[in-house]
């Protein structure tokens, strides 16, 4: 029996808000992983709101978009630094044997201290914003989402079936990540492309979270071509992601081959780690292309 989409939105935009506000205290106590799980929680909201948003009234849609979007940025800078953290500690194990010996010690070690450092800063920044009455006043709007109001633009037919009406919202994405890639992979500045790779793999991801943000809450799923797009993202999302880690790790070593210059000492093993990073992003943006063919 179809489910009406106004329980199915309601259903999920309360289970997702509450989960956003549980998170709250245990990122407050910086317990493990919270931010992590907090921003999630904040995404799959949002991202249920962007993806299905023409559903919803426009003026709640807006609201609530605008007040996740400030709760990420609040969040996003702590968890970057911290997978900043366990991304150089991943490679500096991984290294081929010929770049360890060619990596000096000292150099190695520096490193982890600097992500280390920015780590510790945005966790403090990170305290501090959540002590402010703009993040206490998001944090209540948000525990007050029990309910939506839907669009009055739609039919009868998507009010009283909400996977037909969510399905093709879903599906619409998918063909705009195709084309998005196909701008990203055209664009000659290596900067520039980085840039929209990174936009492609949020979009994948947000089509992800959606459809999942959904089922989760709700049970309802969204039909056959609606699974595959979704497994389909989320293996792009990943690649994608290898690819957006890749670049953060060498703006990493440029900033930590910077400051080894100021001081007079020897940058050769930072260029090492940035080259190999080279071939760590080919190899991701091969698994992405393979991907997105399968998504076409």
């Amino acid at each position: 029996m179809a489910q009406d989409l106004a329980s199915v939105l309601t259903d999920t935009v309360r289970t997702h808000a509450q989960q956003v506000g549980s998170w709250d205290r245990a990122v407050r106590d910086d317990a493990d992983d919270a931010v992590h799980q907090m921003r999630v929680s904040a995404r799959t909201l949002r991202s249920v709101v962007r993806v299905f948003g023409p559903c919803l009234a426009t003026d709640q849609a807006r609201e609530i978009n605008r007040t996740l979007r400030r709760l990420g940025r609040r969040l996003s800078p702590a968890r970057d630094a911290e997978v900043l953290c366990e991304l150089v500690a991943e490679r500096l194990d991984e290294l081929p044997v010929d770049l360890t010996a060619a990596l000096p010690g000292k150099t190695a070690r520096r490193l982890i201290r600097l992500a280390d450092k920015e780590y510790a800063t945005a966790q403090a920044d990170l305290a501090e914003a959540l002590d402010t009455s703009e993040h206490r006043d998001d944090l209540a709007y948000v525990s007050r989402l029990d309910s939506v109001d839907l669009s009055g633009d739609l039919t009868d037919d998507q009010r009283e079936n909400a996977a037909a009406a969510l399905s093709p919202f879903v599906l619409r994405r998918a063909a705009e990540i195709v084309t998005m890639a196909k701008g990203a992979t055209a664009t000659p500045s290596p900067r520039e492309r980085n840039v929209q790779l990174h936009e492609l793999r949020k979009e994948a991801k947000r089509l992800r979270l959606a459809a999942e943000g959904v089922r989760e809450a709700t049970g309802l799923e969204l039909g056959t071509d609606v699974a595959a797009a979704v497994r389909r993202a989320h293996k792009l999302q990943r690649a994608l992601g290898d690819h957006r880690d890749s670049v953060i790790l060498q703006e990493l070593l440029l900033r930590a081959a910077d400051r080894a210059r100021d001081k007079g000492r020897d940058t050769f093993g930072h260029g090492v780690l940035f080259a190999h990073e080279a071939s760590v992003q080919e190899a991701a943006l091969a698994r992405a292309e393979r991907h997105l063919a399968r998504l076409r």
